[in-house]
């Protein structure tokens, strides 16, 4: 039994990875925590691929996506990209967000921010979409942002949220242009 099959995210919609398309993803071992989830429609050795940053994983394995994930694989296909890879602030995978306030939960992994900073030193394009975090998890988001920016990457997204985060692609149009994110940080993370 593979380690993602360890812990039930909850979810119900998993969606079969498409033909031709080849999966991976890292997880713990307890099989709670997903740190780096990628597809690849290519047979080029070091395909360009864009880096998609979550709130948190929900039920996507190296063999199903989730709605976000085949979501996020159309548009990263239609800019041109070969490949796609997702990360999130938080690794603890869970469908719904609130869990990731429940009692003995730690949301997000030490391995967690050094998975991001590696996938992004070498995407073309880092597009941010975790949309509204809770206030209380809402530094998760942060150290990303200022990791990223302290590294010297350009965020992406497709919409901001109210508050300033970056809006979540899953209701977004089909034909939105990315634009250049600058998030709203609170201090140092």
């Amino acid at each position: 039994m593979s380690a993602e099959h360890l812990h039930d995210p909850g979810g119900k919609v998993r969606i079969k990875i498409q033909d031709g398309i080849r999966g991976s993803a890292t997880f713990s071992p307890c099989g709670r925590y997903r740190t780096v989830l990628a597809r690849e429609w290519t047979d080029k050795k070091d395909p360009r691929f864009a880096l998609w940053i979550g709130m948190n994983p929900s039920i996507a394995s190296y063999e199903v996506d989730d709605p976000t994930v085949a979501r996020e694989q159309d548009f990263t296909r239609r800019w041109g990209y070969s490949s796609y890879v997702k990360c999130n602030v938080m690794d603890y995978c869970v469908t719904e967000q609130k869990r990731l306030r429940d009692p003995g939960v730690i949301p997000c992994s030490p391995h967690n921010l050094p998975a991001i900073r590696d996938q992004a030193s070498r995407a073309s394009m880092i597009v941010m979409g975790f949309g509204a975090v809770h206030p209380s998890l809402q530094h998760y988001a942060d150290a990303v942002c200022h990791a990223l920016i302290e590294d010297g990457h350009r965020l992406w997204c497709l919409a901001v949220t109210k508050n300033g985060s970056a809006g979540h692609p899953l209701y977004i149009a089909a034909d939105t242009k990315p634009f250049h994110y600058i998030p709203k940080l609170k201090g140092k993370a």
